[in-house]
């Protein structure tokens, strides 16, 4: 079985779970996408599955380039870097402490995904700052997986979710609780709390729960 075919069901059983439990995470339905001969294998089949994937940490939506053919072919190309293009599939993000009636939530560092091999990683903005600056540098990333349906089988719908929050937040993002409202004391994460409703995720890795 392929990561594809173990991704189908967990989109619409985290969905129906979701709603039943009540959580804050979003999983919408997927919109129509072009065939674009040089995008990576099972890129737009994993995006097929839903458009936009949101917790409280981590907002996956369908790139724009993808939506396009002529989008795709228009991605900038930096010559100076000793690296593939990259898109952005998802980012981290960053809650308010103001309330604003535009948005509370905003996008931090991308997670990413190399054009060519359409493999997935993340780097911090310190590591991008670097291969621009000092291209004859190693760019050593954090490499997630080959391609994107495993990415999204093993890293947000599977178990080693855990592995991407710590690596992109840092190991105190899993424990973090709600200090106040009506989920105090509940984890500050939705899209975990989720998993864990699942079974997905059993317990949180050892010293961290």
């Amino acid at each position: 079985m392929t990561a594809l075919d173990e991704l189908r069901p967990k989109v619409d059983a985290f969905r129906r779970l979701a709603t039943e439990r009540g959580l804050d995470v979003r999983i919408e339905e997927p919109v129509p996408l072009p065939v674009i001969d040089d995008c990576p294998p099972g890129v737009r089949d994993a995006f097929s599955l839903f458009s936009l994937v949101e917790g409280s940490f981590f907002r996956f939506a369908v790139p724009p380039e993808i939506l396009d053919e002529q989008a795709w072919l228009a991605i900038p190309v930096y010559e100076h870097r000793p690296i593939n293009e990259v898109i952005a599939i998802g980012a981290e993000l960053w809650q308010s402490q103001y309330q604003t009636r535009f948005q509370d939530k905003f996008e931090g560092e991308p997670i990413v995904m190399d054009i060519v091999r359409g493999d997935v990683y993340f780097a911090d903005a310190d590591a991008w700052m670097q291969v621009d600056e000092s291209p004859d540098d190693d760019f050593e990333p954090h490499e997630f997986a080959p391609d994107v349906p495993t990415f999204f089988n093993e890293f947000v719908f599977g178990p080693r979710y855990p592995e991407l929050v710590t690596t992109v937040l840092g190991a105190g993002s899993l424990t973090h609780r709600v200090a106040k409202g009506p989920d105090k004391g509940e984890l500050s994460d939705t899209w975990l709390r989720l998993l864990l409703a699942a079974g997905v995720v059993s317990e949180l890795p050892e010293g961290q729960a």
